[in-house]
């Protein structure tokens, strides 16, 4: 994932987004790239401490924050901070974050790690229906994550199996 968002750069071979080799964008560019056009889900939540949820969300773009908190059944946690919540509720804060605006490449590491099964199912269907029409990466070893993945690619000791 981090190859393929230019966070790293290849060692051999090219990473290209909409026909451009990432390597010839300058580093501001790279930046902005990421920041409008890609979303990210990491393991960790990344949230921002001293911000509510709602707060957290709207960094990335205010789009429809609140519908997706709603979506991810978090509204009642709008107004709460980051040390208020648990890990899941932290998690799918920052998956409502990572989306709200629209981005046509979602980068999601273990997304539904820290979530029970109810809860990232809901998680699932709302990256399945946010990311309709556009790129959807996700990394897991939760093979039920997959259902009505269009592609999957498996990966053994480092390597495409």
């Amino acid at each position: 994932l981090y190859l393929l968002a230019g966070l790293k750069q290849p060692t051999s071979g090219r990473v290209c987004f909409e026909g451009r080799d990432l390597a010839e964008f300058t580093t501001d560019a790279l930046a902005g790239l990421r920041r409008e056009r890609f979303g990210f889900i990491f393991q960790n939540h990344f949230l921002i401490n001293h911000l509510t949820a709602l707060e957290n969300v709207r960094v990335q773009g205010a789009g429809d924050a609140e519908r997706l908190l709603e979506e991810l059944g978090l509204g009642r946690c709008r107004d709460k901070f980051p040390w208020q919540m648990s890990a899941g509720e932290r998690q799918r804060t920052a998956i409502a974050r990572a989306v709200v605006h629209q981005p046509a490449v979602i980068f999601a590491d273990e997304p539904t790690a820290s979530l029970d099964r109810v809860n990232a199912a809901g998680v699932m269907d709302c990256l399945r229906r946010v990311s309709a029409g556009r790129t959807l990466f996700v990394v897991t070893h939760d093979e039920s994550m997959l259902a009505g993945a269009t592609r999957v690619l498996r990966m053994s000791a480092g390597r495409l199996a």
